[in-house]
């Protein structure tokens, strides 16, 4: 349900103002009378007669056909009612209905995969507030819904649950609480990691440093000329004095590696 409008009407003088929802039935082809009601009155100085034409606006789907053909009275409002709590005042087809939609949720097969456990995570929590805000407690169908959310579950998550909720405590409420810190625990440790400064210190003296041996910023190596490691992986050409004859003879850089310019030229490549 979400906000969707403000009725306004002149009655006496006096202005009344109803904001009102719609209630969707995109998820359940149902809806609370006790709601709607309740929503409706609310507005006060408005006849029954546009109570009944408010109940048409507000109701989508099966519910606004069920009053869809009464006539606009006052007398019909009270029969409008009536009929909605008639077809979807039961609170076992509510919690049928909603037991379906959980059911129906996606399996998350991987632990790696944050978002969609994420997603399973939020509309189960959804839907079983709802049904509470209707009276239906998650007591009431949880012991039928735990072992199957539970398959939903990679197999991380599913060992997480069995060592911190007991076997004699095995409902919803504590099963979701477990998902939840074990989701939000995921989500904090795949933070992309803060980038270090590409600042490169000035250097006082014209000698190699560990880098002319150990490795360099290029792809492949440039001592064996194999493109699968780096030089600082090389295994074939260890010696120090034949690195530096190398160097020289490529014409590489002592400190970075790189061809096409001299150690004095090195703030070149950084920028």
């Amino acid at each position: 349900m979400s906000d969707l409008a403000v009725l306004k009407r002149t009655r006496g003088g006096h202005r009344a103002i109803a904001t009102l929802r719609k209630f969707d039935e995109q998820i359940l082809p149902h809806v609370d009378p006790g709601v709607l009601d309740k929503e409706i009155e609310d507005s006060e100085g408005i006849k029954d007669e546009l109570f009944l034409a408010m109940s048409i606006f507000l109701l989508e789907g099966k519910a606004k056909e069920t009053i869809a053909g009464l006539a606009l009275t006052d007398a019909n409002y009270s029969t409008a009612i009536d009929l909605l709590e008639k077809r979807f005042g039961s609170k076992e087809r509510i919690t049928a209905a909603h037991m379906d939609v959980l059911m129906s949720l996606d399996a998350v097969s991987s632990d790696h995969h944050i978002f969609e456990l994420r997603r399973l995570y939020d509309k189960t929590e959804s839907t079983i507030r709802s049904r509470y805000a209707l009276g239906v407690p998650v007591d009431s169908y949880g012991a039928l819904l735990a072992p199957v959310f539970i398959k939903k579950l990679p197999s991380q998550c599913r060992l997480a649950i069995a060592r911190k909720v007991p076997a004699d405590d095995w409902n919803m409420t504590r099963i979701l609480e477990v998902l939840l810190a074990e989701v939000e625990a995921r989500e904090r440790a795949s933070l992309p990691k803060t980038k270090q400064s590409g600042f490169t210190p000035k250097r006082g003296r014209d000698f190699p440093t560990t880098a002319t041996f150990t490795g360099g910023s290029q792809s492949g190596c440039c001592f064996c000329q194999q493109e699968d490691h780096t030089p600082a992986q090389c295994t074939k050409v260890t010696g120090v004095d034949e690195r530096k004859r190398m160097i020289r003879e490529q014409g590489r850089c002592f400190v970075c590696l790189r061809p096409g310019h001299i150690k004095g030229d090195i703030t070149l490549v950084y920028v």
